[in-house]
């Protein structure tokens, strides 16, 4: 089992890990994160002020190798298309990437980093053909990225995106337990929902929703404390879950691009506004804000949890209904949940009340043999995904 120094970039959190990952077995030696500063993107402001200091003197405390480091960022903001072409030379397909790449995309390209990936070959009438994934990432995104690794004097080994990883990790583990590859992968952090679609296994569709899972999951763990004060009985596997949110907030107070590499001089410092976003972008900012209102004209009563959780059950219900109508009324086997806000108490029961398909916490038949000194960690590794997805990196 080889060692790997990986860092997650979620929000403004950073999560760095020293693992070894091997089919069945998983061995953690230190994993801990630090919660980075609001400000975080302003890079000339940070540099002048020297308040990047507290991120190099957490990896020096902690022994961290900088110029060991795997980073994977959080895809927010990430546009993908996948579309049907021609079998062609790689030289071609480069040629077309690069001079047709507006035709596939709303956006304003000149504020993006466009690549791209053959997901697969076929033949159409006899005809060979390629699906080839196309993304595009906010510059400044990975402006800031380098931002932080430049003033810490390191460039890291591999950047990588979190749609990457996730795919990676849940399409190799479905395929090793002979289990169904059409599969939604959602991963909770603190800010953000990211929502990953695959089709056997294959990258079909990336999305994000913005939503404050921390307030959520406050406001979950409340109801439950007053329905234990009433007098009413609470599953044990519930009330197990409401511990894992609690404990977790009392601390706190991932498509494959494979050849993902930016020089440092090609990276702009940009400002990306909602105006650059894609059509279905400003439908998605709009129902935010529709809910940002709803929730403030209720903000003095107790939201039951399934109202709570609407904004993320109807964005996914709508990812499902594109992924239902590409693959002639074909559904998901099932939803997974990673990320650090899996443990919410009662997500998967709602998601699966509502969505009609079976959700879960954790991966595709994968229950690892654990190592870790931490016996924390040893309940809390589901959250994890864009980590293992990253170990399984082969650079």
């Amino acid at each position: 089992m080889k060692k790997q120094w990986l860092a997650v970039i979620n929000d403004n959190n950073l999560i760095v890990a020293h693992l070894a990952l091997k089919k069945n077995k998983l061995k953690i030696f230190f994993l801990d994160s630090l919660k980075l500063e609001e400000n975080l993107n302003d890079y000339s402001s940070q540099k002048e002020s020297n308040s990047f200091d507290y991120i190099k003197n957490w990896f020096r405390a902690n022994k961290i190798p900088c110029e060991k480091l795997k980073l994977t960022v959080s895809s927010l903001g990430l546009v993908t298309r996948v579309v049907s072409l021609p079998l062609m030379s790689r030289n071609d397909l480069e040629k077309l990437v690069n001079n047709q790449i507006s035709q596939y995309f709303t956006i304003d390209i000149e504020n993006y980093i466009i690549d791209y990936k053959i997901l697969n070959k076929y033949y159409e009438n006899k005809k060979p053909m390629i699906n080839v994934l196309l993304a595009a990432l906010p510059k400044q995104k990975i402006a800031s990225i380098w931002s932080i690794c430049q003033y810490l004097g390191f460039e890291p080994r591999v950047i990588d995106l979190s749609a990457d990883c996730l795919t990676r990790i849940y399409s190799t583990l479905a395929a090793r337990n002979k289990l169904s590859g059409d599969m939604v992968i959602v991963s909770l952090s603190e800010n953000k929902v990211e929502f990953v679609l695959l089709n056997k296994g294959i990258f079909f569709l990336y999305s994000d929703l913005e939503i404050d899972l921390k307030a959520i999951a406050a406001g979950l763990t409340k109801q439950n404390a007053e329905r234990q004060t009433e007098g009413n009985s609470v599953p044990e596997e519930s009330m197990q879950a409401e511990l894992e949110i609690a404990s977790f907030l009392a601390r706190t107070k991932e498509f494959v691009l494979e050849d993902l590499y930016i020089p440092k001089e090609k990276i702009p410092f940009l400002n990306i506004t909602e105006s650059d976003l894609d059509p279905a972008q400003k439908i998605k900012h709009s129902k935010q804000l529709m809910y940002s209102k709803q929730s403030s004209a209720n903000k003095d009563e107790d939201l039951p949890a399934e109202y709570s959780l609407n904004p993320l059950i109807a964005a996914l219900a709508g990812l499902l209904s594109i992924y239902e109508t590409s693959h002639y009324g074909k559904k998901v086997s099932k939803i997974y949940l990673t990320g650090e806000y899996c443990f919410l108490p009662y997500v998967p029961e709602i998601m699966s009340k509502n969505l009609g398909i079976d959700t879960v916490v954790g991966f595709p038949g994968w229950d690892p043999k654990i190592r870790v000194k931490n016996s924390k960690l040893s309940s809390d590794w589901p959250k994890y995904g864009s980590l293992y997805g990253l170990a399984l990196r082969e650079d």
